[in-house]
């Protein structure tokens, strides 16, 4: 059904408006992007630079707030640990007693809100299984990391090794001049 297709693509262009609104809002998008142009290489890796540059900025202000509101609010952080700890406690003990009662009655609705569901467990020497599963030539599954690794240094015939590109972008970047890129 298309409808569904539409959907998803006026979420997208609402989502894409959004974010092009807070680019030229923080000062990320530049005047002919936002004007139908393109960058350069070296206008790109300026864009970037500014972007990490207000992101680091950004996150440094919440980590700063953070530890402010934290500090302020230090005993309601402690009252909410403290309740968290008494209710683990008190629901471990309420399903230790709801078990006692169960394996006395057999009866699984132990007390309103409070049921008791039975689960199959299957214990097993996973060497036994493995052997078994190849036996049987079921319930296999390949280790594709093990099997890479192999197959990088093996000459398998039914494995193509290829190579793609893929780019990095250094973790510390620096601005560069906007000169006209090849």
């Amino acid at each position: 059904m298309e409808t569904g297709n539409y959907k998803h693509r006026m979420e997208a262009e609402v989502h894409a408006a959004a974010f092009e609104n807070m680019a030229i809002n923080l000062g990320l998008m530049p005047r002919k992007v936002k004007e139908g142009g393109s960058m350069t290489i070296n206008e790109q890796i300026n864009l970037v630079v500014e972007a990490r540059e207000k992101a680091d900025e950004l996150a440094a202000y919440k980590k700063e707030s953070l530890a402010k509101w934290e500090l302020d609010n230090n005993e309601l952080l402690a009252q909410i640990a403290l309740c968290t700890s008494v209710k683990t406690e008190a629901e471990t003990k309420l399903r230790e007693m709801a078990i006692e009662t169960y394996l006395k009655t057999l009866d699984k609705a132990v007390a309103p809100g409070i049921g008791i569901r039975v689960m199959t467990k299957l214990n097993y020497d996973a060497k036994e299984a493995m052997e078994w599963a190849v036996k049987h030539e079921l319930a296999l599954k390949l280790d594709t990391t093990k099997f890479e690794k192999i197959a990088k240094t093996e000459n398998l015939p039914f494995v193509t090794i290829t190579e793609e590109p893929s780019a990095t972008i250094a973790a510390v970047l620096e601005r560069v001049a906007t000169t006209r890129a090849r």
